[in-house]
């Protein structure tokens, strides 16, 4: 069975069902995390999850003397755009895995073998697209994948690791120029829209994002059932009814209440984890998925996206894409990986 690890470097607090996340990984022991964090608080890790404390300081270090450039590592949020030089900068780390890559931890695992088989790793260099959750074949090419210079056609630009890593702007580096790069070299990337739930931080109900809606197959109302190892969707229209193995689902930016005691066995649903027996049917799927008669959220968010270009938020500032290069991106990555 070929080696899988992920990176991820984590400063702060973790979030209130990170316990969670470390149960779903418990529940893929043939995966690796290593996490490095100078949180300090007590958690019950599994094997599979390798503590390493440090410091952000030190990791700054690591980067600039690795790349030789200094980094603007000052806030934890900053790290994003480093994620694509892991496999370079962290070598030593991981050099016996055959993919490695980096998450977030504001998700929760499916059973991850159950997608990712040695003949899926077999026929793709790179496992998704996404800054949540991407898998690179440990390769000399792939480690440097991150190097690659790219010219584009004015009005295209696409800014090099160098500009990006040095500048205290987050540049979105693990997803918008990194996959430019990857699609450029012709790389075999799995789509992994239809078997992971990226849930959309537009609605407050569970909706798929914008990127997923023409590939990921809900029926409306959705809510998530975690089963010994397995992370199930359950949806519903009112009177269908569908059971879905997934291999994550991503709750990214949610306010979550954790009631669970007992974690292998629990419902996502409203926001919450709960200890319930599995629905079996459409209506207890809609009992635990109402919908709110008005949904304010993409107003809301509409102003939060002016706000954070006026005055940005925990002094963190954006690279602003043009539109014409994400759109040439989704153009190139939906005529070759989409089709």
């Amino acid at each position: 069975m070929k080696h899988i690890a992920f990176i991820i470097p984590y400063f702060g607090k973790f979030n209130n069902y990170f316990n969670l996340w470390l149960e779903s990984c418990r529940n893929n022991p043939t995966v690796d995390w290593f996490i490095l964090t100078d949180n300090s608080d007590e958690y019950n890790y599994p094997d599979n999850v390798h503590k390493i404390s440090t410091t952000l300081a030190e990791i700054r270090k690591r980067f600039e003397d690795a790349l030789d450039l200094k980094v603007a590592l000052d806030k934890p949020y900053k790290i994003c755009d480093l994620r694509p030089s892991f496999l370079y900068v962290f070598e030593d780390m991981v050099r016996n895995f055959a993919f490695v890559g980096w998450c977030d931890v504001d998700l929760i695992w499916g059973n991850m073998r159950q997608f990712l088989t040695d003949e899926v790793l077999d026929k793709y260099d790179m496992i998704s697209r996404w800054g949540h959750c991407t898998l690179l074949k440990n390769t000399e090419k792939m480690r440097r994948l991150f190097m690659t210079e790219l010219s584009l056609t004015p009005p295209y630009r696409c800014p090099d690791y160098k500009e990006a890593f040095s500048s205290t702007k987050s540049y979105v580096f693990d997803e918008t120029p990194f996959l430019m790069y990857a699609m450029h070299e012709g790389l075999r990337i799995l789509s992994i829209e239809d078997i992971h739930y990226d849930i959309s931080i537009n609605y407050k109900y569970y909706h798929p994002a914008w990127h997923s809606r023409d590939y990921f197959h809900s029926l409306g109302h959705d809510v998530f059932y975690y089963e010994d190892g397995n992370l199930l969707l359950l949806t519903s229209d009112g009177s269908k009814f569908i059971e879905k193995s997934l291999f994550y689902a991503h709750f990214q930016k949610r306010r979550m209440e954790n009631r669970v005691s007992e974690p292998q066995n629990y419902c996502i649903s409203n926001d919450k984890f709960i200890n319930i027996p599995k629905p079996k049917t459409a209506g207890e799927i809609i009992d635990l998925s109402p919908r709110p008669l008005i949904n304010f959220k993409p107003q809301k968010r509409f102003l939060q996206r002016i706000k954070r270009k006026l005055l940005p938020s925990n002094g963190v500032q954006f690279y602003h894409w043009p539109p014409e290069v994400t759109k040439l991106k989704d153009r190139i990555w939906n005529e070759r990986y989409c089709s």
